[in-house]
């Protein structure tokens, strides 16, 4: 977890020039195939259906580019060491985004695997909830005082686990983020409007406008703001953290303590943090793989006496448990790992998968090659250890075989020939590497 700023800002500027390069490579990528006289588009015609979709006629074209650029060049190595067509198509889809899928299948594998899963809780423990998800759970009431009564209800534990402490831990929202962004195309592609919260009894959004109002990182920042003051007039039987921004409070029947301000802007980070200071047994109710992983990685850290457990659904996830099954040295690498073979701010590469990499990853004893991975800034520079990991526990690539060797091996193997299903070339993947440092090093 990472509070360095002027750190953050450097490998953030290498992160815009690493994208910047690759958008001159696309563009330059795109003259050649339209103007090169060793590859005259005169002789050939790239099929357009002009009734399809956009992304699909990219698609179409640039798998076409693709075969004609492998029928032409002087050798196959020529071809495969460049990304030949507009898109790398292993990591973007033809409209140009990250490929995504569902992470939550390598939570449940680290659960299961593990043999981790509990049905009741434990008792005299710190509950931590992730404060916006159970917002978004709750749906909206008829008034602002009613919601803020309603969620402190939601996020209680039940109290024959006689809990020790409550905290409500919410992210900390700016405007224009990338998450934000997401938020957006998910609800349509409109942003929400503006709503200020005027007073307690005020009526909520209710429906889409409600969806609507949880695109808006203003909107979220000033709701957050009201349950925080709310919740410090509840009458509490049982002392509650809660934090707004850089601030946070601890809240009891006899007053508010002000906390030390934490820079943490994702309350995934920030649920860690908390676990980590934790004198006793940590209960974390969430569902989100990210915070799964950094507590396993935190854990096999801080090593701490008590166990930490996380509440998914009905189900009890003990730490502790799959910390000791997987390993430290596993655990320590599941960022990288994480951030590597996809998550919500990199690319998917496509029909990898969560699962298959891990188990090959343990198997062939390649642990070490995540091991720099978004440990610090200059890991961005190590290239050697992540692109053989992508090589050989990604991909179907060996020890014997060069980059480029597993990268002709697997299209040479593909019936209908595109760049799709197969290792990226060496620049996309370095590109895509550089992505992973920096989310990890968030992280």
């Amino acid at each position: 977890m990472v509070n360095d700023n002027e750190d953050m800002a450097k490998i953030g500027l290498a992160a815009l020039e690493s994208l910047k390069g690759l958008a001159e490579r696309w563009a330059c990528i795109d003259t050649r195939l339209a103007l090169s006289s060793q590859f005259p588009y005169s002789e050939f015609r790239l099929e357009k259906v002009q009734k399809l979709p956009k992304a699909v006629n990219i698609l179409k074209e640039d798998r076409q580019a693709f075969g004609l650029l492998v029928g032409k060049a002087a050798s196959p190595e020529e071809v495969h060491s460049h990304p030949l067509t507009s898109l790398p198509l292993a990591l973007a889809t033809p409209d140009r985004d990250l490929r995504q899928t569902s992470k939550s299948s390598l939570r449940n594998y680290l659960m299961e695997e593990s043999s981790s899963i509990e049905y009741t809780p434990p008792d005299q423990s710190i509950w931590l909830v992730d404060g916006m998800a159970a917002v978004r759970t709750l749906p909206p009431q008829q008034t602002w005082r009613k919601y803020g009564e309603e969620l402190l209800k939601f996020c209680l534990p039940p109290s024959s686990s006689k809990p020790l402490e409550v905290g409500i831990i919410f992210d900390s929202y700016g405007t224009a983020t990338t998450k934000e962004l997401t938020q957006i195309r998910r609800a349509g592609g409109t942003p929400g409007r503006r709503v200020h919260i005027k007073n307690a009894d005020q009526s909520i959004p209710t429906g889409k406008d409600w969806n609507s109002f949880l695109t808006i990182g203003e909107n979220k920042s000033e709701l957050i703001k009201f349950l925080a003051s709310y919740f410090k007039s509840s009458k509490l039987e049982i002392p509650l953290i809660v934090t707004h921004e850089s601030e946070t409070f601890r809240i009891t029947a006899s007053g508010t303590e002000i906390l030390p301000n934490c820079n943490h802007h994702e309350a995934d980070t920030r649920i860690v943090y908390h676990a980590s200071i934790a004198k006793d047994p940590v209960v974390i109710r969430a569902t989100d793989t990210d915070i799964l992983v950094l507590l396993c990685y935190a854990y096999s850290v801080c090593n701490p006496e008590d166990n930490w457990m996380m509440k998914v659904d009905d189900r009890y996830v003990s730490v502790r448990k799959v910390v000791e099954h997987f390993g430290d040295d596993v655990c320590k690498v599941l960022p990288a790992y994480h951030s590597i073979t996809g998550c919500d701010t990199t690319s998917f590469p496509y029909g990898v998968g969560k699962i298959k990499p891990l188990k090959k990853m343990r198997q062939k004893g390649k642990v070490h090659l995540l091991a720099e991975l978004g440990t610090s800034v200059h890991s961005v520079q190590k290239m050697e250890g992540p692109r053989s990991f992508m090589q050989t526990c990604m991909y179907s690539g060996t020890d014997k075989e060069t980059f480029v060797e597993t990268r002709i091996r697997m299209f040479n193997k593909k019936q209908v020939k595109s760049s799709v299903g197969i290792l990226p070339d060496g620049s996309s993947a370095d590109e895509h590497i550089k992505r992973s440092v920096l989310q990890a090093l968030i992280w």
